[in-house]
């Protein structure tokens, strides 16, 4: 899943989100916006350009 703009954000909801991927899935911030520590809890792994990739 990659999050390219702030509009794309007004309808994330990760918990619903995670149903519609294989596991384990990747989301790309372009925006920056994310907070990486809730797209890691919710199963996520997350990934930046400033910030990089985090897994759990």
């Amino acid at each position: 899943m990659i999050i390219f703009s702030e509009k794309s954000l007004e309808y994330l909801k990760l918990k619903e989100a995670k149903h519609l991927v294989d596991q384990p899935a990747l989301i790309v911030d372009l925006t920056n916006r994310l907070d990486p520590e809730e797209v890691l809890k919710e199963g996520f792994i997350y990934a930046s350009l400033s910030r990089g990739v985090l897994s759990r």
